[in-house]
């Protein structure tokens, strides 16, 4: 019998067959597309990273071009200014462009296949916090492919830029030095003409000699130049100067005498103003203002205690003491004497405010009224021609009586007076010693102190905690008396005499010209020695600084000496 619809056994089974041996095929081909797949991606990745590590070693490059480029940058700031940041820039370009190429020849001789389509880099540099950022664009893109041994998988990348940190403080000491460019000569002249005055004045009242010395002139001036780096660096280069106890022993002595000037003045001033409210109180009282009469009288009577302690006060030896003797002394003729005038004007306006308050008291407006107004009529002093005989020489002058017993009273001719004694008292003030000395001792190596700071760099004390250096040369210092003495070839001062306070003081005035020659100011980033440098000692990690040569330069300082004394100047 017949079976239709079933295939035989045996076509089955060779259709079970090829099915089986297709499914295997399949399964040995899928697994061998894994392992291709797999070794394909650990290819392409190998190359990924190869294409980072050429990009970190750009970076790398970036920071030692960068770094090189700073600091040949800032060894020539002079030259570069005010552009030292563009120049640096420029170079770091160079160098990245040169080496960038060796990096690229390295990467082929060790059997990487690279195309490197390179485009002229850009370096440019940038502030970010305290420190900085050196970028490197490439205008027209940096395409880098990198292909396997064969050929077949490529790996590629578009770069536009790169940018590494640099902690260096470039800015910073641009910045500073900048500063002390534009401000150093004008802080420089400030210091060193107090200190040249301050010593000429001792001399002149301890010895009655001026010396006109170059030697300690050099060291006022290293020291003046050390002032103004600490000013703006914070930081000085002390080890420069030497030892300034020839000046400091007699900044006790000068201040004493300021402070008993200063004094003398403060009081006359204070009787001025009392004198000056008292003409402004008149004036309302005069107005119709009649309750301030008694405060003008009680005021008057303070400023006639005032003055009569003023008067009083004498130290020994002091000058202030010995322009209250020429106020109080009485000329040849024996008119009376600049105090006794003070005395007579002020008590003879109290006499007049109190028959004047006796009068209102007494409804006697008008006649009140016209005592006051009388107080403000002009005096004008009697002229007498005087002569003192100083050093055996005759110095003449004109002696003002404002008041004596038959002086009407004026509080115009006191007030005037007394703005007189002001006038005079200016002629002899003085600045005021603001200095401190403190002067680092430090030891010097076998090696040059410029050497010695970029190996080494002194540590700051004080923020930004920057190190200075400076190479400064003195070519000469000149002096050129001004006072009239001195301009006739007179060693002596000269004499004037002031006729507000009856006295004779000598003048002497002379300009001090200090040229110095080509020379070095530098200044250094303590904080961050991370720049690998070469030195003497081989091969460090050193820090980045920033210097200036400056050309010949002249700093013109005027002294003007006055005292009471005679004295002379040196020879010069």
């Amino acid at each position: 019998m017949s079976v239709r619809g079933f295939l035989p056994l045996t076509a089955t089974g060779v259709i079970l067959l090829i099915l089986s041996s297709n499914l295997a095929a399949y399964l040995l081909w899928r697994n061998h597309e894994r392992k291709m797949q797999t070794m394909m991606q650990k290819e392409f990745d190998d190359l990924d990273w190869r294409i980072s590590f050429l990009c970190s070693s750009m970076k790398d490059i970036l920071r030692w071009s960068a770094e090189r480029a700073l600091i040949e940058a800032s060894q020539r700031a002079e030259q570069y200014h005010p552009n030292v940041e563009e120049v640096a820039g420029i170079i770091a370009s160079g160098y990245f462009a040169q080496h960038l190429q060796a990096v690229i020849d390295s990467f082929q001789n060790s059997g990487e296949k690279i195309n490197l389509f390179i485009s002229t880099p850009v370096v440019r540099f940038s502030s970010t916090g305290d420190f900085i950022i050196a970028r490197a664009y490439f205008p027209l893109g940096l395409l880098v492919e990198i292909k396997n041994p064969e050929g077949t998988i490529i790996a590629s990348k578009k770069i536009w830029k790169i940018e590494t940190p640099i902690k260096v403080r470039f800015f910073l000491l641009e910045n500073l030095m900048d500063n002390f460019i534009r401000e150093h000569q004008a802080k420089v002249i400030e210091t060193l003409e107090k200190m040249l005055y301050f010593r000429a004045w001792s001399e002149a009242l301890i010895n009655g000699i001026v010396h006109l010395d170059r030697s300690s002139d050099e060291v006022l001036f290293r020291y003046a130049w050390c002032k103004a780096e600490e000013e703006i660096f914070r930081s000085a280069d002390w080890l420069d100067i030497s030892e300034l106890d020839f000046f400091t022993e007699k900044i006790e002595l000068i201040s004493s005498e300021i402070n008993s000037l200063r004094e003398l003045k403060s009081a006359f001033l204070q009787i001025y103003e009392i004198l000056y409210s008292s003409h402004q109180k008149v004036e309302k009282t005069i107005d119709g203002e009649l309750n301030l009469l008694e405060l003008v009288e009680k005021d008057l009577e303070n400023a006639i205690k005032l003055l009569q302690n003023v008067l009083s006060h004498k130290e020994p030896g002091k000058i202030s003491s010995r322009i209250i003797q020429g106020m109080c002394k009485r000329p040849e003729n024996d008119a009376p004497s600049i105090a006794e005038q003070l005395e007579i004007g002020i008590s003879k306006i109290i006499a007049e405010i109190k028959t004047a308050q006796r009068m209102l008291n007494q409804r006697e407006t008008k006649e009140a009224e016209n005592i006051l107004r009388s107080l403000f009529s002009t005096v004008k002093p009697k002229e007498i021609r005087i002569e003192h005989e100083i050093a055996g020489e005759k110095i003449r002058g004109i002696f003002k009586i404002y008041f004596d017993e038959n002086s009407p009273p004026s509080i115009m001719a006191v007030l005037e007076l007394l703005s007189g004694i002001l006038s005079d008292l200016a002629k002899i003030s003085s600045p005021e010693p603001e200095f401190e000395f403190h002067i680092s001792q430090l030891d010097i190596p076998e090696m040059s102190r410029e050497t010695l700071y970029k190996t080494f760099p002194p540590r700051s004390e004080c923020s930004p905690f920057v190190s200075v250096y400076h190479d400064l040369k003195i070519k000469s210092v000149e002096y050129f008396r001004e006072d009239l003495s001195g301009v006739i070839g007179n060693r002596a001062a000269t004499p004037i005499y002031l006729p507000f306070l009856d006295v004779v003081i000598w003048w002497g005035q002379w300009s001090v010209v200090i040229k110095i020659g080509d020379g070095v100011e530098e200044i250094f980033d303590y904080p961050n020695q991370n720049l690998l440098q070469k030195t003497l000692l081989g091969y460090i990690h050193s820090c980045l600084s920033y210097r200036w040569s400056f050309k010949e330069e002249n700093f013109i300082i005027r002294v003007v000496v006055i005292s009471p004394e005679p004295f002379y100047f040196s020879e010069i």
